[in-house]
């Protein structure tokens, strides 16, 4: 039988190595870390599970042991098969498609924005007033 894959939740220790604590730090942090390990079941006992990080040629690397006393939980994952993806290439792209693209770049250049006039804008409003001086003699 295969080892199947599972993701284990799980209390943790841990030491702080940031230096000095006072008694209200040690309160608020006074409990374990909860990690989660996914990986390969290999073995579950009383006494906890190993787990591999790795599989390749019917063997397993990177095992770790969890003590049943701290696990919370392990949910197992039925792998299926992968699905075929369809995928567009640059070769499936068609010439008509590209085409379209361009002439409605080229139609956006060739229509000049017409500037709108807000409601109740006074005539002239919008207009700049530097564009009607005549130039400095």
């Amino acid at each position: 039988m295969k080892p199947i894959l599972v993701s284990v939740a799980w209390n943790d220790a841990w030491v702080d190595g940031d230096g000095a604590v006072s008694l209200d730090d040690v309160a608020l942090s006074h409990h374990p870390k909860v990690i989660t390990t996914l990986g390969w079941l290999l073995y579950e006992d009383e006494h906890g599970v190993s787990i591999a990080n790795e599989y390749f040629d019917d063997v397993y690397r990177g095992r770790t042991f969890i003590p049943r006393a701290m696990i919370i939980s392990i949910v197992s994952y039925q792998l299926t098969k992968s699905r075929s993806k369809k995928v567009q290439t640059h070769d499936q792209v068609s010439v008509s498609s590209i085409s379209s693209v361009i002439n409605k770049l080229n139609q956006r250049k060739r229509t000049p924005n017409k500037p709108t006039s807000l409601p109740n804008t006074p005539a002239g409003a919008g207009e700049d007033p530097v564009q009607d001086r005549d130039p400095p003699a």
